[in-house]
């Protein structure tokens, strides 16, 4: 690799949003082993986009833009524009999967630098040990010769002031996921909501929720049109960010949103019913984790209340 500039680092990546915001840890943790890497991210999730400029991504391409589709393919030659992105970096580092895809021969062929295939899926182990994911995506890294330093929740910044002290602190409520078994049940969120007395409540859903769930986008209508709590059904992802970046609390269910709530620095409440939030939660000291403890007994909203009690929102 060439000393007199920063290393360029190509990363591939196909998932959702809150699948490419933990990938950061892992980019963040390799650009901080070179000591400041130009990231460009190939990626389908809208978060990439989001960091691009705002992280420690530079640049995002969406996989049409550079033809990602020859990568899968048995034969024939790459597209041009993903032959001269491959022969640009200095390390590819492929979230496409392990070195038996077919993903990862092609880029040993066809790369002038390093590459480093990690398989996105938690193994046996990181499931069975409760590791987080971040932490095997960067075991993975290491065993490719880069000793690269522990993974860091992952950040965005968003140029947008947030006031560090609110007469009333507002509190933003999502409460879907694009998984139905990740979402604790709607009755529970309208009881939370309920039960706070000093803080302004509002609440966010998103094009999933609005197509898959009428009758929670019809609740939640008729619960703002009687009480005045705020509504937004946000399909622009930098809109939705920027209306998250100026709340004092979050609070949502295993979703794309809740990670970037935490990404962005907001105070988060984490609700997780189905997944284990050992391996998949949301990181850092803002960041409260709620789950259920058995299978037995349902995560209630006294358990919630409580965690807003306790997490300094401003209020």
């Amino acid at each position: 690799m060439n000393d007199n500039r920063s290393q360029r680092v190509l990363v591939l990546h196909q998932g959702a949003i809150g699948d490419f915001i933990l990938t950061l840890s892992a980019v963040q943790a390799v650009s901080e082993l070179l000591g400041g890497a130009d990231v460009t991210v190939v990626a389908t999730a809208p978060s990439a986009r989001l960091a691009a400029g705002r992280s420690v991504v530079r640049r995002c391409l969406h996989p049409d833009q550079v033809g990602g589709h020859t990568l899968f393919q048995t034969d024939g030659p790459l597209d041009r524009r993903l032959l001269d992105l491959l022969g640009q970096a200095d390390l590819v580092l492929s979230f496409l999967g392990g070195h038996d895809e077919a993903a990862h021969g092609r880029l040993k062929s066809y790369s002038s630098g390093q590459v480093v295939s990690v398989d996105p899926r938690p193994t046996h182990e990181t499931i069975t040990q409760r590791r987080h994911i971040t932490r095997q995506w960067c075991d993975a890294i290491r065993e490719e010769g880069l000793d690269i330093p522990d993974p860091t929740p992952p950040v965005i910044r968003l140029d947008i002031h947030r006031p560090e002290k609110q007469a009333q602190p507002r509190i933003l409520i999502h409460p879907g996921s694009g998984g139905r078994s990740k979402c604790w049940p709607l009755e529970y969120f309208l009881a939370l909501a309920d039960s706070i007395q000093d803080a302004q409540v509002s609440w966010m859903l998103g094009p999933v929720e609005a197509e898959r769930d009428g009758q929670m986008v019809d609740a939640i209508r008729r619960r703002s049109a009687e009480t005045g709590e705020g509504l937004v059904i946000e399909a622009d992802l930098f809109r939705a960010t920027e209306d998250i970046s100026t709340t004092c609390l979050y609070i949502g269910n295993d979703s794309g949103m809740t990670h970037l709530a935490a990404a962005l620095g907001v105070p988060t409440i984490a609700i997780f019913t189905a997944t284990d939030p050992a391996v998949w939660a949301p990181r850092g000291g803002h960041v409260r984790v709620i789950e259920n403890q058995t299978t037995q007994e349902p995560l209630t909203p006294q358990k919630v209340i409580q965690a807003i009690r306790e997490v300094d929102h401003g209020s």
